[in-house]
């Protein structure tokens, strides 16, 4: 399939449906097809990865239309939403993962501690807006879909940590970070309705920083400890 040994490394494959539909000779996809894994991997999972990466690339309309008809025809035919992947991550977590990659330094950051993803106002997030119109366009119940997205989320085994590249800030502290965290996130019946909030993976070091910065009152010498 579409993986190869590890979540943030395999082969983009904009035209995966045009080679499913090959291989499969004219069968309708349905619940065996649909359950057809490789480590966890679906062939949903592999289509919603490719459609994370695809702003990241040049590709015509017709390839995007071509994908995002065969995720609704996976959706139709029984796919499940919310299954863990052998690395950890839903369907929902895999576009994420692509989609921060695209958005790098234009995510709004309130600070260093704290980054929003807003899906009504960030052009770099079409991608995501396309994967929650899909499940829409298919059937699927957002609120519903939402719900269920966080039960997942409290899995221990949820991977919800994404690759960023090497991120600088010059005030008020610099430091680095090549991995954001998905805190939390609200959803609604429609796709401009979802907000995703991230926080950089730090050490613990910078976290005491922003600790006192928040309580100074912890810091000052003789400061009773509540």
């Amino acid at each position: 399939m579409c993986h190869s040994g590890h979540y943030d490394n395999y082969d983009y494959q904009p035209n995966i449906g045009r080679l499913v539909r090959i291989i499969l000779s004219g069968r309708a996809i349905d619940a065996v097809i649909c359950g057809i894994n490789d480590q966890g991997n679906t062939l949903l999972h592999c289509a919603a990865r490719n459609l994370g990466q695809y702003s990241r690339h040049r590709n015509t309309e017709t390839t995007l239309e071509n994908l995002l008809n065969f995720i609704n025809n996976l959706i139709k035919g029984g796919c499940k939403r919310h299954t863990l992947t052998l690395y950890g991550r839903t369907l929902l977590l895999e576009v994420l993962a692509e989609v921060v990659l695209s958005v790098r330094l234009t995510l709004l950051c309130v600070r260093p501690t704290l980054c929003i993803l807003l899906t009504s106002t960030l052009k770099e997030v079409m991608t995501l807006r396309m994967w929650l119109l899909q499940l829409k366009t298919s059937g699927v119940d957002l609120i519903q879909y939402g719900k269920d997205e966080r039960v997942i989320h409290e899995d221990p085994n949820t991977n919800k940590e994404f690759n960023w590249g090497e991120v600088k800030w010059d005030y008020p502290l610099f430091w680095q970070s090549s991995k954001l965290r998905l805190l939390s996130f609200t959803y609604g019946s429609e796709p401009d309705g979802w907000t995703f909030w991230f926080a950089p993976v730090m050490d613990d070091s910078f976290m005491e920083f922003w600790e006192m910065i928040d309580h100074p009152e912890r810091a000052m010498p003789g400061a009773w400890q509540e």
